[in-house]
């Protein structure tokens, strides 16, 4: 334990460039002299992400699952890569989730508008108790936070000429992501699979999928590292058992490869081959040197490329 200043009480010691490279060195990494600018510019902590399963495995029976040396034959330069192909998968990702995310608040403030312009105003007295009530109330809320912080000319329009009502229409344009499922998840179960069904899907399939893409969506936009993250929250896929396109997903569901799949299904909604292909293009770009690793340790099969979900976009 160290002492820092301020009285501080921590375990990890700050350490010099230098320092960070002699530690690697001593670990088995001993080309890390060679990667000082990664280390300067992507960070000792962010890349020990990547190097973390290149580390030896820990005997049965220990607390960790890695001990601090690396499997023999590894280099700096295989942690390097995997941070390379990491940051290539999230751009294409992101590029993938922009073009989903306009797309569902399209359907959803367009199903929703045709019942009633101002429904979203309206959900807590469609949902007059209960767990669904108190999730309306909240949802009320951040949304009049949301329009308040607002900086849109559109927004500022509606607040001067129309006592700031939004049509639902115009309210899925400002509602961040998590918002815009939540609103989903309160709409009347017609307009919900009206809307699921854009995407052949149930509704509660929906939902949940849109739920786990907030999740690889927030962990895009915060650049954390994504190939092998496992899923927080896990897809619904029970019903998807002999579905041909989507029966990959069911296991392990909690792998990012499953979100992966059920993201290039969603985009099927638009057509929207090229983001698609961008997503299996990065995945066919994995890095085949690097000792015991591989996409299997993502939730891909050794086959993925031959999956309905990839073939059929081609």
């Amino acid at each position: 334990m160290f002492l820092e200043a301020g009285g501080l009480v921590v375990d990890k010691p700050w350490a010099s460039i230098d320092e960070q490279i002699n530690i690697l060195t001593r670990r088995g990494l001993l080309d890390a002299g060679d990667y000082r600018r990664e280390l300067s510019t992507v960070g000792y902590y962010r890349l020990s992400g990547y190097s973390y399963p290149l580390r030896q495995p820990a005997p049965e029976g220990s607390p960790r699952r890695r001990l601090d040396r690396f499997v023999p034959g590894t280099r700096m330069h295989h942690a390097v890569e995997l941070y390379e192909f990491d940051e290539q998968l999230r751009l294409a990702v992101w590029r993938a989730l922009c073009k989903l995310e306009v797309c569902l608040r399209v359907d959803v403030g367009h199903v929703l508008g045709e019942i009633d312009p101002f429904i979203h105003l309206d959900l807590e007295r469609i949902w007059p108790s209960g767990a669904m009530h108190r999730r309306a109330v909240l949802f009320t809320q951040k949304l009049a936070q949301t329009q308040s912080r607002s900086t849109e000319d559109f927004v500022t329009h509606y607040n001067q000429t129309h006592d700031g009502r939004l049509p639902v229409w115009v309210a899925t344009e400002i509602l961040e992501f998590g918002q815009l499922v939540t609103l989903f998840s309160l709409a009347p179960f017609e307009q919900r699979r009206r809307i699921a069904d854009k995407y052949l899907a149930r509704a509660d399939e929906l939902e949940s999928w849109m739920r786990t893409a907030n999740f690889i969506r927030n962990i895009c936009a915060h650049h954390a590292r994504l190939w092998n993250k496992r899923l927080v929250i896990r897809p619904l896929v029970k019903h998807r058992r002999s579905d041909p396109t989507l029966s990959v997903v069911v296991e392990p569901a909690e792998r990012m490869y499953s979100a992966l799949a059920l993201i290039a299904f969603l985009l099927r909604r638009g057509d929207f081959i090229d983001e698609i292909r961008g997503i299996s293009h990065v995945l066919s770009s994995f890095p085949t040197d690097i000792p015991g690793v591989d996409l299997t340790h993502m939730g891909a099969s050794l086959d993925w490329k031959h999956q309905p979900i990839w073939t059929n976009s081609r």
